[in-house]
């Protein structure tokens, strides 16, 4: 099992990253770097994942925890038009989107 590197704890603050598999736990890491991580994390987060999977994983597994800049910030470095993320999906401001 590999785990995420010490340097990465400050952002995936809910789990040990002896406890994070970087497989099993790829949504979790990839969401919560885009929300809260630093450049640095971000550049780590694309050049391991790759830019592909870092997408796919932010359209096809939302997680409703960033902030209206941290949402648009994301969209903007992935390039995903709104057309393919649907807002109340990710950001925390807004009532939760159940259609």
């Amino acid at each position: 099992m590999a785990h995420p590197p010490k340097s990465l704890q400050a952002v995936l603050k809910s789990a040990a990253i002896e406890d994070l598999d970087l497989e099993k736990n790829k949504a979790y890491i990839v969401h919560q770097i885009l929300a809260f991580g630093s450049w640095e994390q971000m550049v780590w987060l694309l050049n391991y994942y790759g830019a592909n999977m870092v997408r796919e994983v932010f359209q096809k597994q939302p997680m409703k925890l960033y902030s209206p800049q941290a949402f648009h910030f994301s969209q903007l470095i992935l390039n995903t038009p709104d057309a393919l993320t649907h807002k109340n999906h990710y950001d925390q401001t807004l009532s939760r989107d159940l259609g």
